[in-house]
This record gives structure tokens, C-alpha cells and sequence, in this order.
């Protein structure tokens, strides 16, 4: 997997995590298994709020800025590096609006874009729109 860049495909990922907590269940039973799981995703489970339930970086991004009446993000592929099996994405985010230019990073296109996104939630510029 490590090989072909399948230890970074979610659905690789979440087969393994599923396998550790089986594993703990069978060895600990169900509440030995409760608390891993709780341990795991209890402090990104404890930052959902309603606005923010299910949606990603992008889809945050882009309801913050048109609440505000601004601008959509534009996103540009700056650079793809490796081999096709392995590549690496940077994407740039612009926000003219509010004078904002970041880069991510990812696995896909996707991922350097919810990356970007990610940053630009983060800034300072958009907190101070949040208030």
C-alpha cells in the first residue's frame, strides 16, 4: 500500500482503524472498545457546533465569505510534484476581498484545496469576520 500510495486513501485508513477497534473489542469487550473510540474522537467530535456539522473547509469558506457579501475563493494549481502514483498537489486560495493568498497542500487536488480553505478559516482575517 505504502508503495502504490494506498496508506493514504481514506477508505485504506478507515479499514485499519475499523480492524483496531475490533481487535480491541474482542480482546477488552464492549467497554474497553467504548473508551478507545471515545479517547480517539472525542476532541474532534467536542469542536462540531450545528453550522459546522458535516460540512468541510470549503463549504465553511464559502458560506463565512457570502454571509459577509463577499467574493467566492479562487483556487489555482500552482505545482504537482512526484510520480503519478505519488503526487503532491499545492494549490493557491485567493480571496481579493479581503487580500488573502495562501497555499495548500494534498494528496489530490481536493485535499490541497480543503488545505488552502482550512488556512484561510484560520487567518486572521477571517476570525475577525467570525468575531
Amino acid at each position: 500500500e505504502k508503495h502504490t500510495g494506498g496508506n493514504h486513501r481514506p477508505s485504506t485508513i478507515a479499514d485499519a482503524v475499523e480492524a483496531i477497534f475490533g481487535a480491541v473489542f474482542t480482546d477488552g469487550g464492549f467497554e474497553e472498545a467504548q473508551t478507545v473510540i471515545i479517547r480517539l474522537y472525542e476532541p474532534m467530535l467536542s469542536q462540531l457546533t450545528p453550522t459546522t456539522l458535516g460540512k468541510d473547509a470549503k463549504t465553511n469558506l464559502q458560506e463565512v465569505l457570502q454571509r459577509m457579501h463577499f467574493g467566492l475563493p479562487l483556487y489555482d494549481i500552482v505545482e504537482i510534484r512526484g510520480a503519478p502514483h505519488d503526487q503532491e498537489f499545492e494549490v493557491r486560495i485567493d480571496i481579493p476581498d479581503l487580500g488573502i493568498s495562501l497555499t495548500g497542500v494534498g494528496k489530490s487536488r481536493r485535499q490541497a484545496e480543503q488545505d488552502a480553505a482550512q488556512k484561510a478559516l484560520d487567518s486572521e482575517a477571517i476570525r475577525n469576520l467570525k468575531g
